[in-house]
């Protein structure tokens, strides 16, 4: 009788054992994959990412007090997120007069309602991102996003 319940307690601490062990690395993997955050797009030079960015500087252009007229140059980075449809969230080197400026704008997509809509454009200022300064605007833009992403991120 007393060998049953021990092996009868020594199965229940190893089935709550496992059951702890599986609830601790369920938790870690949802940390790392946390369910609608923003995810980059490998492919920020994509047609799709590129149209949506010609939209949120055409919608940005028709704007009632724009005093010059914005041209998209190109992608820097794209991430996107699942909400009620994707909320993309883009940054940008916009020709403004000649001079590459940097934006980030964040356009809302609900293909299924034939819906987008541009949420936000705002310019990126920051003392480190002088696009002016050199003549590969790529280069510096990108330099531009990953100085902006550690501070957001650290």
């Amino acid at each position: 009788m007393m060998k049953k319940a021990i092996l009868m307690l020594s199965i229940i601490m190893s089935l709550v054992l496992l059951l702890l062990l599986l609830q601790s690395s369920s938790s870690l993997a949802a940390e790392r994959t946390m369910v609608g955050a923003p995810k980059n797009i490998p492919n920020s030079n994509s047609v799709e990412i590129r149209e949506l960015a010609n939209f949120a500087v055409s919608q940005y252009n028709s704007g009632k007090n724009v005093v010059h007229k914005l041209s998209f140059s190109k992608v820097v980075s794209a991430r996107e997120q699942v909400v009620a449809g994707t909320m993309y969230y883009l940054r940008i080197v916009v020709l403004e007069s000649g001079t590459p400026k940097l934006y980030d704008c964040k356009i809302w997509v609900k293909p299924w309602e034939n819906f987008k809509q541009l949420e936000s454009f705002v310019p990126v200022v920051s003392p480190q991102c002088t696009l002016t300064d050199n003549p590969d605007t790529t280069a510096i833009a990108a330099d531009c996003a990953s100085k902006e992403e550690q501070k957001i991120q650290g």
